[in-house]
Parts: C-alpha cells; structure tokens; sequence
C-alpha cells in the first residue's frame, strides 16, 4: 500500500439524526456543485476536477480557522456532484462556498444517508492535521493506482498498467475524471503568500 491509511469514525465528528423528511442519517451541510463546471474547472487547471475540488477544500478550510474537525466527502449523479461536510460545528462553510461560487448551484443542511467518497479531513481534536484522502483500492494487483471519479464509478480506485497511467498524467484534459493517487505522503497546496500542509492518506470507515 503506497499511502497509510486513516479510519474514519462519523459518530465523533457529526451527529447522528432522525428527520422525518430524509429519515436517518448524519446532519451535513451540502453543496450541491454542477458535475459540467467542475470538469471544466478541472481541465482549465490542467488536473481532475476531484483535485481541484479538493485543493479548494483544502484552502477554504485553512480560511475558515475551524475549532472542529471535519470530514468531507461527496456523491454524484450524472449532473450534480453533491459535496457533504460532516462536521459537530454549526458553520456553514463560507470560505468553501466563496472558493466553488463558479461551480456552486446550491447549499444548504441535510441529512447524509449513502455512502460518499472520502475527500479531505480536518482532524483538530486528536491530530490537528488535515489530510487529502482517497479510497481504498479494489484489488491489490500491480500498477499505479488511479481513482475514477466519474458518475457511473465514483470513488473506485483501481490499478493501471504504467503505460495507461503515464498517458493519462499527460493529457489530464482526456480524462478529467481519473486521478492517479499520490505515491508522497506529504503535499503542499500554495497559492499567492497562503501555504497549506496536508498528508495524503486511503481512508476506511471505523466500522
């Protein structure tokens, strides 16, 4: 396994709720983002639109001097990506929601009842580290693990031959729902005087 990989238990860092609209689940709040814009956004970068979501993320939490930790991860159907933070604060992700306002349809609080691909994780209480995170991988075969983020397979990581995944680093415009999985455990998101620290990790449920 090239990363380490992080356990994510949701109880510590949201609550559990029972809406009698949405039924059980996590309290959130979303964003729902346009799946078009954001791959534009993320050929217009020249990387996959889920590493240019998750670097605003990453930036836009910095901004926000959070005091709690957070988790955040999405789902998506064919047009909507919908971005969840899970999060025991009340805030409703300003920073955030200024970064995505050219990708951003709507926001607003929801129950989270399905599964999400884990994106990035704010951890105060326990490490005071922030990590961009990544699905673990379906198999354990050769090759370069790449994570395809498009509607139909969101959040499956699988290997690539070296040829397949060399091409696909070189033309990132092709293929703006692959993303090859960082093989460096430590990364550094600078734009303008801001840096931001973060470890790449495979994140797993706790249960």
């Amino acid at each position: 396994m090239p990363l380490p990989i992080i356990a994510v238990d949701l109880p510590l860092f949201v609550r559990f709720t029972n809406d009698p609209w949405s039924g059980e689940g996590f309290r959130t709040q979303a964003f729902a983002l346009d799946y078009a814009k954001l791959r534009e956004a993320g050929v217009e970068a020249k990387r996959p639109w889920a590493g240019w979501l998750a670097e605003q993320v990453l930036l836009g939490l910095h901004r926000e001097r959070m005091k709690q930790s957070v988790f955040v991860g999405y789902h998506h159907g064919p047009d909507v990506v919908l971005l969840r933070f899970f999060s025991r604060s009340d805030r409703h992700f300003i920073e955030c929601h200024k970064l995505l306002r050219e990708v951003l349809m709507e926001s607003g609080a929801g129950v989270c009842n399905r599964p999400v691909c884990p994106l990035v994780l704010l951890d105060v209480e326990e490490s005071a580290e922030c990590s961009r995170l990544f699905p673990l991988p379906e198999d354990d075969k050769p090759g370069v693990l790449v994570v395809d983020h498009g509607c139909f397979l969101a959040g499956v990581c699988i290997s690539f031959k070296k040829k397949e995944a060399d091409y696909i680093r070189q033309h990132p415009e092709k293929y703006p729902d692959y993303e090859l999985v960082p093989t460096e455990e430590q990364g550094v998101l600078s734009i303008g005087r801001t840096r931001v620290s973060y470890f790449n990790r495979f994140a797993c449920s706790s249960e």
